[in-house]
């Protein structure tokens, strides 16, 4: 898809597609990347305001610093800028949309995406709606990411820490516990966790 993107940081904004280009660069080297190199960058136009990057978009997505106050005036500022069928999507882990869009006029095409880390790599997103989100909101977005290869696991309502961080932080705080209680060292947990839960678990879910 072709990608408009802005960056306040004007250090940050001219070096985004210099990094973007090595992390493709690591993905060709390890047989994961299906196109050529230019051809997924060449996709990738960097704006100089933020005005300039919404022209004419079709779906927004913020990943901004975690700061309720910030995402609050940012989403302002993109309800105001944006049409009113454009979905407004924020990769927080952590703040739910009702806490910085409650208050907007296009409160119902607000939601959280939350790209599992790193996002090029793993190919898995929560979707998690507030309470106001639009089902049409809800489908454009899991439809979206569908159409880029990224597996949609869809919230039915919003949660602290949603799923994936607190699956993941169960499994990390009995990690910490098994070291610190010196039952084993933290060089063997991350080996029962790369060479057996996650192999495991990368083809089978604990469901299934």
């Amino acid at each position: 898809l072709q990608v408009r993107l802005f960056e306040n940081d004007e250090e940050k904004r001219q070096s985004v597609l210099s990094e973007t280009v090595r992390k493709l660069e690591d993905l060709a080297e390890a047989g994961l990347l299906e196109q050529p190199i230019a051809s997924v960058s060449d996709r990738i136009t960097v704006c100089d305001s933020l005005e300039e990057a919404l022209v004419g978009a079709g779906y927004v997505q913020e990943s901004i610093v975690e700061d309720l106050a910030v995402k609050k005036a940012l989403f302002a500022e993109l309800d105001r800028l944006t049409d009113s069928h454009v979905v407004l999507a924020s990769s927080t882990s952590t703040i739910v949309a009702s806490l910085f869009a409650e208050n907007l006029a296009g409160r119902e095409r607000c939601l959280v995406v939350h790209p599992a880390n790193p996002p090029h790599f793993l190919r898995v997103a929560e979707i998690v709606p507030a309470a106001f989100t639009s089902a049409s909101a809800i489908a454009i977005t899991r439809d979206l990411l569908q159409r880029v290869d990224i597996a949609p696991i869809v919230l039915d309502r919003e949660i602290e820490g949603f799923a994936f961080n607190r699956l993941q932080g169960a499994l990390l705080r009995e990690a910490y516990c098994l070291v610190r209680d010196g039952i084993i060292s933290p060089a063997d947990i991350d080996t029962l966790v790369r060479e057996g839960l996650g192999r495991r678990w990368s083809l089978i879910g604990p469901f299934m």
